[in-house]
């Protein structure tokens, strides 16, 4: 009779996955070497950092900005042209100090891009579990492999952006919201703000149910990792939020439109602008009306409502961007969830029709938008399928528990009451 040796298992699972990790590396290392069709994101923010660790240069500061630009270009930038700043919040240094140690760019950009895939696979994992999405293992594996490879899951990796770090904080927070670890679910939300833009509607939503739950813990946690971030930065640069606004103030220069409502003031000339007004307030009065149904509501409909708050975000004229969008991922497992639930086998049809169109969807509109022989370049048309989707799916989702004669069952039963 053989004896098992829990030991050896864990052994050869701590041994599997380095290997695995250093082959991320290496592969990563490759692409970063080669790569030339993708904006390098990390490149800025590790030199930022590195400059500030070893010369006490500000990342913020004209030395540093020029000292990027040679870097990254060979060249000063010129006007119009991407000045590659910092323009993360000061606090955003802790996660790129391990990586400004490295000297090399290259294996340093390496590293950072096998951090984000573990941060991805993270995500997708946590997505399910806040959806209590409990797929046959091959629909699990897929949905984990569409994670890496959609579009809005594939372009923050390889631009190597920090937007992936932080919908993984935001999927933590919310798997803590849903499993009562309200300690862990606010430090989780105040580590999401290294990226303010993905959680400037969702902290005051998260802040406001609490409170109205007399989860104390949730708010309480999440301010104080807010004032160690804030008040830190402040300790080794007093004027960093004043610099920090100055290069978002600059950035919208050149800077093509980074919202809905933006995008549409531009293309339509005349009336853009009163158009895009009012689909702001639209959004806004929507999210505002979810926002007073949802104090003192449980859970399940708690996480309806941050859903649709997720998708709002893009689409109610905050400054965004399409690697944002992986913070998206809960909100498809969620959606997912109930079209399983509800219609079962017609159910899980719809969902590998869905994922299919997302995937070839995105990438063929990605690369059929661009003009042959240009260079490839993301177009503002990408910015519109995936939070209009998100949107009417998660209103169908809710007509369908809202009309069902039966009391369903799952995720969405409290959502039954409205």
């Amino acid at each position: 009779m053989r004896v098992q040796r829990p030991d050896l298992a864990y052994l050869a699972l701590i041994v599997g996955s380095i290997i695995v990790l250093l082959g991320l590396s290496f592969i990563n290392y490759r692409y970063a070497v080669t790569n030339t069709s993708f904006r390098d994101q990390f490149t800025p923010r590790w030199l930022g950092t590195r400059l500030f660790l070893t010369a006490q240069i500000d990342p913020y500061s004209v030395e540093a900005t020029r000292t990027i630009q040679q870097q990254m270009l060979g060249r000063f930038a010129v006007q119009g042209e991407d000045q590659q700043l910092f323009l993360y919040p000061f606090y955003s240094l802790a996660l790129y100090t391990p990586f400004s140690l490295i000297g090399d760019n290259l294996i340093a950009r390496a590293a950072w891009m096998t951090l984000l895939e573990v941060g991805l696979l993270g995500l997708a994992i946590i997505s399910m579990n806040v959806a209590r999405w409990r797929p046959p293992w091959p629909v699990a594996l897929g949905f984990i492999a569409f994670a890496f490879t959609w579009y809005h899951g594939a372009r923050p990796l390889l631009t190597s952006n920090i937007a992936i770090l932080a919908a993984f904080a935001i999927g933590v927070c919310l798997w803590g919201i849903r499993h009562r670890h309200d300690g862990l679910a606010g430090v989780a939300l105040g580590l999401a703000s290294v990226k303010p833009q993905m959680v400037v509607l969702l902290l005051p939503l998260i802040f406001i149910w609490a409170l109205s739950r007399r989860r104390w813990s949730i708010p309480i946690s999440a301010t104080i990792v807010l004032l160690v971030l804030l008040l830190g930065s402040l300790y080794f640069s007093p004027d960093w939020y004043i610099l920090n606004l100055q290069q978002i103030g600059s950035y919208q220069v050149y800077a093509p439109p980074g919202s809905l409502p933006a995008i549409i003031s531009a293309q339509m000339n005349l009336f853009g602008n009163v158009f895009a007004w009012i689909i702001s307030i639209v959004f806004a009065l929507i999210l505002l009306r979810e926002w007073l149904l949802v104090l003192g509501k449980d859970e399940d409909w708690f996480l309806w409502v941050a859903a649709l708050t997720l998708v709002i975000t893009n689409m109610i004229g905050i400054r965004t961007a399409t690697e944002n969008y992986v913070a998206l991922l809960p909100v498809i497992a969620l959606v997912y969830a109930n079209w399983e639930q509800r219609l079962q086998g017609t159910g899980r049809i719809l969902i590998v029709f869905v994922t299919l169109l997302l995937l070839v969807g995105l990438w063929a509109l990605f690369f059929f938008s661009n003009s042959p022989g240009e260079p490839v370049s993301e177009r503002l048309l990408m910015y519109f399928p995936v939070p209009i989707l998100l949107f009417f799916s998660l209103y169908w989702v809710r007509w369908w528990v809202t009309q069902s004669r039966n009391l369903p069952t799952g995720s969405l039963q409290a959502i039954r009451r409205l």
